[in-house]
């Protein structure tokens, strides 16, 4: 009796599995830039995740550790809101990136805003160090954030 080499064999195994797609970090965006873009990560639990927000009211959410990806819709008013207090001048002239501190107990939070197709303001900060209008966007894309099943 012949035996056959494992050599086809293996060969087969690794190209399956080399095939085999990776997940993506982010979910799928819709055409055009986004409205923001809000990156969360930190605090006890090792938080990693991103939430964008489209001004037609779309909302993508990916929590990057579990590589969960949702969407949702949100009501014109609150893209409004959203929108209202981007638009503010002490918000838009926010300069802050916050050094790279550790911490278990508190958030970073990265917040990723168009003016324009190729205007991207980028606001990087942490719990330990919220202006008030930073604070108040961040209470509203948290409320959107709610909208995600």
């Amino acid at each position: 009796m012949k035996l056959l080499s494992p050599a086809p064999i293996l060969i087969l195994f690794f190209t399956v599995c080399i095939q085999v797609p990776i997940a993506q970090t982010l979910p799928a965006t819709t055409t055009g830039n986004p409205l923001v873009v809000f990156e969360t990560s930190g605090g006890f639990a090792g938080i990693d995740e991103v939430l964008t927000v489209f001004k037609d009211g779309k909302i993508e959410f990916a929590d990057i550790r579990r590589n969960h990806h949702r969407e949702a819709h949100a009501r014109p008013e609150q893209i409004a809101k959203l929108q209202e207090l981007i638009s503010k001048p002490e918000y838009e002239h926010l300069q802050l990136s916050s050094p790279l501190r550790r911490g278990a107990d508190y958030f970073t939070y990265k917040i990723s805003t168009w003016a324009s197709d190729t205007n991207v303001h980028t606001v990087t900060a942490t719990d330990l160090d919220l202006p008030t209008i930073l604070s108040q966007v961040i209470s509203e894309l948290n409320a959107l954030r709610k909208l995600i099943p």
